[in-house]
Order: structure tokens, then C-alpha cells, then sequence
């Protein structure tokens, strides 16, 4: 059997395998599923994303007696008048329509028809495959390896979610196979179309369209800046709509609240924070990510390493603009699901700093952990666990407790097991003993009758008496 023929039979399988996932288990209706799901409905049964009594009556029948429940009366919350007078999301509408075909071929064929959008996924994720392991101007060993890399990711966790998540990783994807086959106008429409439900992605379009725009204005070539410039233009489709009817760029991030929340210190939580990062998932491959940039930058070489570090970074610091930073997900930040491409296919590229027996070996090695990680946290029925402290966390907290202090957020949330604003005092305990706990100045009684007589380190803090407001309401790590 020739390589091309194991590929091409490797894709088989695996859009097969991905449809079947999405036929055989139900949808798994967590996070933002219900809204997704309502927009779907609004498109298919009166051509707008504008909601409608009846499109609320349809879905409520279609979601009776599913567990878990599909959450119209939440998704009922994210709707907001426009200046028309209908009620739209808050969420853009592009990934639910294009799960309208789906949709409409389960009604006709009498299936179920809140499988439309795990279908849907189910094609793109296969698309997306396809393309690596068919269409890479690479060795095939090198497509086969990214094609599993791919496959065994965050990614696949979120298949059978009526959700955007693998929808944009299939497109990030399209993007960067299409700028290494020199197709820049299609590899900046790609990356466009994926902004479109997760906008922090509007970095790797500046990425690709500076990438083909440049070196042609330079040159005094037009027209590879011209189909550059158009397949940016969807990019705009999100905000324009939202400035037509509702006068801000994106409803559910204000201007002042981004602005606010952007946080340089928080970016590298979607790659190193044991309860968000992908360093769960992708441990080896991470590593030699940053190895490979790293040894790009020392030798002053161009790589594929540097420039995808670099867009890694600004993307995720753009996605800090978002101050729920922890949403509801299976496993890792759900923003990890589309980052990370850009570190799979930075390691598998054949200019990567991985060559001869030692790089085979470290990719196979890669391929296999992750594997055993996914296989293990049950692949596309992972857990819905954003509530919940990852293993690495929870042996962290409870040997190491200073070693590892996340967003207040973060910490809040998992150790108490439900998403509400931080007021009260938060501790971590291990067969009743505290290991950790997060609190401000007034807290100090109650923790040391929770918890015994202060550590040293934070002895001091707690017997001052903090000046200003703002010193009062600040919040501080005790650790025992």
C-alpha cells in the first residue's frame, strides 16, 4: 500500500468515525449549547437569526426529557432588543446557520434534530483531516503525524457540543494548510471565517494577510494584496452586524470591560495554568513549541517556531479580554481547543528543529501521550468539569500549595464548585486540613478559626490594618 493510499484511507476512517460519534451519542448541550442551538432553529424555520415565539415553543419540544437539558430559559437570558425591534443573541449567528443543512436533512429524514450541529462539527473536524493528511505539500509521515496530533486534542472534546469551538479549530487549521500550499487569499478566509464566532482569531488574519500583503507591496504586486484584503473582509460580518443593530462592535465584551480585562499576566494561563492550559493535553509537543522558537530566536533563523509563537501570544492575550475567564469547557480554557494548531502544526513542520531518529521519536512520543490523555478523560464524552480542579491542580494544591496560584477566578469557582461572584472566603482543603485559601483583610478571623493560627507569610497582613479601599478589598494567597 502506497503512503498516499494509507491517507487517503486514514481520512476515511476518520470522517467515519466522526460522523458515527455524532449519530450514536447524543448531543452534549453544555456551556453556550442552548443559544446555539435556538439561533439554529430561528434560521431554519424562517430564514433569520431574529427569535420568535415559535422557534422557543420548538426547541423547548425538541430538548423535552434531554439530560442535560438543552437550557432554553438561559439562552432566553442572551437575547437583547435591536434597534428593529426583534430579539437577537448575543452570540454571532454564522456557526448556527451553517448548521442549518444538517438540520434541515435530519427533519426530512426523521432523525434527530439536535444532532444537526455535532454533524456538522462531525464534517468540519473531517474536512479539516482531510486536508492536512491529503493536502500538505509535506512527507506524508509528517501529515500522518500532524493529523494525530490534530485529532487527539483538546478539540476533539467538544465534537458532539453544539458549540463553535471545533468549528474554529477546523478553519484555523484550513488557514494554516492553505498558507503552507502558498494559497494566501484562501488561508486569510479561512482564519476570517473563523474569527467570526471566537474574534480573538482576528490576530491570525493580521498574521496571514501581512504575510501575503507585504512581501507583494513591496514587489508592486496588487493583486495578491487584493485577494488578501478581500478574504479579510468576513472578519467584519460579526462586528458590522452588531454596530448596525445594536450600536457596540460585540455584546457580550464591551469596549470599557475588554479594555479593562486585558491582561498580559493572564495570557499565558491557556498554556501553562494546570487547570486551563493546554500543558494538560500537550505536554511534549508544548515543550518542543517552545524549543523550537526559542533556538529560531538564538540563531536569528526564520522558523515556522517564532512567527506562530508570536501569534500564539497575541491571541491569547486577546482573549483575556473576555473577564469570565473561566467558562464552561471539558478540560482546558475552551480557547485551547483553536490555539492549538498553531503549536501542532509548528512541531510537525518538516523546517522544524526535530530531524533524524531523536525528532521521530519525540513526535511518536507526543502523539502517543496525547492519545492516553484523551482516551482516558473519554475522548468526545469527556467530562463537562470547568467546576472542578484538574488532577495536576489538586496534587499541586494539596503537596505544593505556593507552586501554583491561578486567576482568583479560577481558583474560586473550582474549590467551591459553582460559578458566583467572589465575596466570601474560599479555602482548599485536603482530608480536612487547609492547603490553600484566598482572602481579604476582613476575612482574618474567620480564616484563622478555619484554619489555625496564620502562616508566617501572611502573619503580617492579617494583624496590620490595611489603608484604603482599595487595600481593604484586596485579595491574597495564604498557603499552608
Amino acid at each position: 500500500m502506497s503512503a498516499d493510499t494509507l491517507l487517503r484511507a486514514v481520512a476515511v476512517l476518520l470522517a467515519a468515525g466522526a460522523g458515527a460519534a455524532a449519530l450514536a451519542f447524543p448531543p452534549r448541550s453544555f456551556g453556550d449549547a442552548g443559544e446555539y442551538l435556538l439561533i439554529t432553529e430561528s434560521w431554519f424555520r424562517h430564514g433569520s437569526p431574529a427569535l420568535r415565539p415559535a422557534d422557543v415553543s420548538a426547541l423547548r419540544e425538541l430538548g423535552a426529557g434531554r439530560s442535560p437539558a438543552v437550557g432554553v430559559d438561559a439562552a432566553l437570558g442572551n437575547y437583547f432588543e435591536a434597534r428593529d425591534g426583534r430579539r437577537y443573541c448575543y452570540h454571532f449567528w454564522a456557526y448556527s446557520l451553517l448548521g442549518v443543512p444538517a438540520r434541515a436533512a435530519l427533519e426530512r429524514l426523521g432523525g434527530d434534530p439536535l444532532r444537526a450541529l455535532p454533524l456538522t462539527n462531525a464534517a468540519l473536524l473531517a474536512g479539516a483531516l482531510a486536508a492536512v493528511l491529503l493536502g500538505l505539500p509535506w512527507p506524508p509521515g509528517r501529515r500522518l503525524v500532524l493529523g494525530g496530533l490534530l485529532v487527539l486534542s483538546p478539540a476533539l472534546g467538544f465534537l458532539l457540543w453544539p458549540h463553535p469551538e471545533t468549528l474554529s479549530f477546523a478553519l484555523v487549521s484550513l488557514a494554516l494548510v492553505a498558507r503552507e500550499r502558498g494559497e494566501t487569499g484562501r488561508a486569510v478566509l479561512a482564519a476570517a471565517l473563523a474569527s467570526l464566532q471566537n474574534p480573538p482569531l482576528v490576530v491570525l488574519v493580521g498574521f496571514l494577510w501581512a504575510g501575503a500583503a507585504v512581501p507583494a507591496l513591496r514587489a508592486g504586486h496588487l493583486r495578491p494584496v487584493g485577494r488578501a484584503t478581500l478574504g479579510a473582509l468576513p472578519a467584519l460580518a460579526s462586528p458590522a452586524f452588531f454596530l448596525g443593530w445594536f450600536g457596540v462592535a460585540n455584546l457580550s465584551v464591551r469596549p470599557g470591560e475588554a479594555l479593562e480585562s486585558l491582561s498580559a499576566l493572564r495570557a499565558p494561563d491557556l498554556l501553562f495554568d494546570l487547570n486551563l492550559g493546554m500543558v494538560r493535553f500537550l505536554p511534549i509537543a508544548l515543550a518542543l513549541f517552545l524549543g523550537l522558537a526559542a533556538r529560531e530566536l538564538v540563531r536569528g533563523r526564520p522558523g515556522p517556531g517564532a512567527p506562530l509563537t508570536a501569534v500564539l501570544l497575541a491571541t491569547a492575550w486577546a482573549c483575556t479580554a473576555n473577564s469570565n475567564w473561566n467558562n464552561g469547557t471539558t478540560g482546558p480554557s475552551r480557547y485551547v481547543a483553536w490555539l492549538a494548531p498553531l503549536v501542532l502544526f509548528a512541531v510537525a513542520h518538516p523546517a522544524s528543529a526535530l530531524p533524524g531518529r531523536q525528532g521521530r521519536v519525540l513526535l511518536l512520543a507526543a502523539v502517543v501521550l496525547q492519545g492516553v490523555v484523551t482516551i482516558a478523560r473519554g475522548a468526545f464524552l469527556s467530562p463537562y468539569d470547568y467546576l472542578e480542579h484538574s488532577r495536576p491542580a489538586q496534587a499541586v494544591l494539596e503537596r505544593w500549595p505556593r507552586l501554583y496560584a491561578p486567576a482568583h477566578e479560577v481558583f474560586a469557582e473550582r474549590t467551591l464548585g459553582h460559578e458566583r461572584g467572589l465575596e466570601d472566603l474560599v479555602v482548599y482543603r485536603r482530608d480536612g486540613r487547609c492547603r490553600k485559601a484566598l482572602a481579604r483583610w476582613r476575612h482574618g478571623r474567620e480564616l484563622e478559626e478555619a484554619c489555625g493560627p496564620h502562616p508566617p507569610a501572611r502573619a503580617a497582613f492579617f494583624a496590620g490594618r490595611p489603608e484604603g479601599r482599595d487595600a481593604r478589598r484586596a485579595w491574597v494567597y495564604v498557603d499552608y
